[in-house]
């Protein structure tokens, strides 16, 4: 054992109450991203029939919510924190077991039951999530949080509407159709905020300047979800979104409150 390790296992015993004693915005953001990479994960399944790397991708996407309930779980102090944390629970378990749970995935098709519960958890996990936020200030990279969360609505709801044409988030919700274009329009009105926000800072800077380039990859192919004739991108689709969640994610999480405009 190194002795930094050392080191930071006697902090962790010596200190056991330095945690962190109230919820962190970033955290419940992380965990609502988490949950629409999970239904995006799901519709995975079906285009590409079960295949194991996608299983691995999702397992991936399971576990990080996994911990990021752990962090919340770890934090929580106040009683209002504590009951939301068993809700979320609930609906992460119920979301996590469906998500894995697709049982026409290796015939190419998606269940309805099954994909109109997804959409039921998601949107319980979100809506519950987005309550608490709104009680909770607003740290300096929320925003580029609440971009990857975003397109990853706008990127489950191609990969659904891909697999089956009824597999829409309003399938089984009293939620409205996914606008894709005013969406869209939304998406590039947030990053061309956060790119002046940052444009002098260089690592930010060149962080949305490579999620501007991936977007425009597959910006095009939103208009093509009106004509059933057009051909579909969903695994381009599903990979850039992924490396723009994960690159957003990543900055969201080192940078916390010490990024400077």
């Amino acid at each position: 054992m190194t002795r930094f390790m050392r080191c930071l296992m006697a902090a962790v015993f010596l200190f056991p109450f330095a945690a962190r004693a109230e919820w962190s915005s970033t955290d419940l953001l992380q965990l609502q991203l988490d949950a629409w990479q999970a239904r995006g994960g799901f519709h995975q399944l079906s285009i590409r029939g079960n295949a194991p790397a996608d299983i691995s991708s999702l397992q991936d996407v399971l576990d990080s919510g996994e911990a990021h309930l752990a962090v919340l779980a770890e934090t929580a102090s106040l009683e209002s924190e504590q009951t939301l944390l068993l809700q979320l629970r609930q609906d992460w378990e119920r979301l996590a077991r469906r998500a894995l749970d697709n049982p026409l995935a290796t015939q190419g098709y998606a269940d309805y039951e099954a994909f109109s519960e997804l959409n039921t958890f998601t949107l319980a996990l979100h809506r519950a999530i987005g309550e608490r936020l709104r009680e909770m200030p607003e740290r300096p990279m929320d925003a580029m949080l609440e971009l990857a969360i975003r397109l990853q609505r706008i990127s489950s709801e191609y990969l659904a509407l891909t697999a089956f044409p009824s597999a829409g988030i309003n399938a089984g919700t009293r939620e409205e159709p996914l606008d894709f274009s005013s969406e869209a329009m939304a998406f590039e009105k947030s990053l061309d905020k956060l790119q002046a926000q940052y444009a002098s800072n260089d690592a930010l800077s060149r962080t949305l300047k490579q999620v501007a380039t991936r977007w425009s990859f597959i910006r095009g192919a939103i208009p093509a979800l009106d004509d059933p004739g057009s051909a579909k991108v969903p695994l381009l689709f599903h990979r850039y979104s992924g490396d723009i969640a994960a690159d957003l994610s990543l900055v969201a999480s080192l940078a916390g409150d010490d990024a400077q405009g």
